[in-house]
């Protein structure tokens, strides 16, 4: 059994003890190295989590495309929404997006 399946048994042990459930289907493996690792089917080549993607080599390229996209996203709103609302709106409008 690999290191990771029984760390993630560990932890399955661990929420039963405190009366918690462990959600298997939303449970994402992923091992952090500068090497290249041999695949491994559970692992994950990315994860999203607390609004920042991951990568298991924690590069900083997909995290920049994912905040430029959110950017991007934001200034159309305004953009679009600067032409048919007042500034008090667009300032709402901003501090949503």
């Amino acid at each position: 059994m690999s290191q990771s399946l029984a760390a993630q048994d560990e932890d399955e042990l661990w929420c039963c003890s405190n009366k918690l459930l462990l959600n298997k289907d939303k449970t994402k493996r992923m091992v952090f190295s500068v090497r290249s690792l041999p695949g491994d089917s559970d692992l994950v080549g990315e994860a999203k989590f607390l609004g920042v993607t991951l990568d298991p080599r924690l590069q900083r390229d997909l995290r920049k495309d994912s905040v430029a996209g959110k950017a991007t996203k934001g200034i159309y709103v305004l953009r679009s929404l600067s032409s048919c609302v007042s500034v008090a709106k667009l300032r709402m409008a901003y501090i949503d997006c």
